[in-house]
């Protein structure tokens, strides 16, 4: 129920083929969060389609920090 109810509030898009998840993009607060795609269907393009469909409905690009922003803060020489 919990898994349908994600899909239903576009949280979750899932895609499936012949009864089988086959991979799916978890939306956070309206945001692209992170995309799982079954090792065999990898690098054929499912995981940006199931993006392209989320970005379609409305779900924005991820907030995800960027590598600068994910440094140590420098810390002040003392003195």
């Amino acid at each position: 129920a919990e898994f349908r109810a994600a899909v239903a509030t576009g949280r979750l898009f899932v895609a499936v083929r012949a009864g089988e998840v086959l991979g799916l993009l978890d939306a956070v607060s309206g945001r692209l969060a992170r995309v799982f795609v079954r090792p065999e269907w990898a690098a054929q393009g499912l995981g940006r389609w199931l993006a392209l469909v989320a970005l379609g409905m409305g779900v924005g690009a991820s907030d995800a920090p960027r590598a600068e922003d994910r440094r140590p803060p420098q810390q002040a020489a003392s003195r």
